[in-house]
């Protein structure tokens, strides 16, 4: 396995959101085509009739929001991404200032705030942390755990 895709924090990236390229190849595909067309001169004639084309304005923020999460290289890598995964991490901040290859390295990463932060979207983080320990970076992707709540509620991970 690439060691790239684990992060300072004990994620993988392959699971998260922002790094899915299809994803976000397709939305900036849709947001050109829209471009393109002046879809925007064709929502005006048509919210007459068509209510939900009023809020084309709001759509287009949101794709245009949408592009600032997109991470174009790996934590590791970097730099990531506006909004998602950002350089100014605090927790790979933190990693690279003490010279960690990951934060299970530091024996204090089950009580940091930092992780503890984080744990409020990504519930399994600390387990994940437990297996890159025991396990490496190389061998800890199979246990690790869901990445974000709803999908571990769902039992499905995002893979791109």
């Amino acid at each position: 396995m690439d060691k790239d895709l684990t992060s300072f924090c004990g994620l993988w990236c392959n699971d998260c959101i922002p790094g899915n390229e299809k994803l976000y190849a397709l939305a900036s595909e849709l947001y050109q085509l829209l471009m393109d067309i002046d879809f925007k001169d064709y929502v005006k004639i048509k919210s007459q009739k068509v209510a939900e084309f009023r809020d084309y304005d709001i759509f287009i923020n949101v794709l245009e929001a949408f592009e600032k999460l997109h991470c174009y290289n790996y934590c590791r890598k970097g730099p990531c991404s506006e909004a998602g995964c950002a350089q100014s991490c605090k927790v790979r901040v933190c990693a690279i200032k003490k010279g960690l290859e990951g934060c299970w390295e530091c024996n204090a990463y089950f009580s940091c705030e930092y992780i503890a932060e984080m744990q409020l979207f990504h519930p399994d983080i600390k387990h994940n942390l437990a297996m890159i320990k025991e396990l490496g970076t190389d061998n800890w992707q199979e246990r690790r755990g869901r990445h974000y709540n709803w999908s571990k509620q769902l039992g499905i991970r995002f893979t791109p």
